[in-house]
This record gives structure tokens, C-alpha cells and sequence, in this order.
């Protein structure tokens, strides 16, 4: 299947939470950049951190189509705030930072 083809079916599926109640909000840029470059693996990273913790009810993980800053890739935006750079060996810690230890 073309990354294309599941982009597309990642869009129409991806927010899986309900957002009345939501602590917070994680943004994962899913442009062909972003996605090339590490987010489709640290999005994985995500949802493994997000059930480990037990987390999954408290966050609203939604994908977005490119963000516009390519060239800071791969991006995360965690309520409000945008990461740029993120890759899988500093995913745990920025979501440790921004979800645990606030």
C-alpha cells in the first residue's frame, strides 16, 4: 500500500478519543515530510507511552496534515506547543516532560 493511500485511511480513523474532557492535546504532524522523517515511528512511541501510563482517556492524540515546518521536522505539537526536531530517541522524554512531571 502507498504511504498515500495510508495517510489517507490514518486521517479518517486517527482521533480516537473524546475531547469534552481532555487534559491534553497531542498534535502529530502527518505531512509527507514529517511522516517520511520519523513520525510515522513516533507516533507508535506515543501510543506505547500513552497506554503504559495509562493515559489513553486523558489525551486527545490527533494527526494533522503538514504544519508548514518542514524543515524542523519531524513535529509534535503537545498542548499548544510545538516540538520540533522529534525523533524516537527523545519522544519519551518530551512526553514525560509534558504530560508526567508538569
Amino acid at each position: 500500500m502507498s504511504s498515500q493511500a495510508v495517510n489517507s485511511r490514518f486521517f479518517q480513523s486517527f482521533s480516537r478519543a473524546k475531547r469534552s474532557n481532555m487534559e491534553h492535546i497531542i498534535k502529530i504532524c502527518m505531512g509527507s515530510s514529517c511522516y517520511s522523517r520519523g513520525n510515522q515511528e513516533n507516533l507508535e512511541r506515543i501510543e506505547r507511552f500513552l497506554s503504559k501510563h495509562q493515559l489513553e482517556g486523558d489525551i486527545d492524540l490527533r494527526g494533522s496534515r503538514c504544519e508548514g515546518l518542514c524543515s524542523d521536522g519531524p513535529i509534535v505539537e503537545i498542548n499548544g506547543q510545538i516540538h520540533g526536531a522529534v525523533t524516537v530517541d527523545t519522544i519519551d522524554q518530551l512526553l514525560e516532560q509534558q504530560l508526567i512531571l508538569q
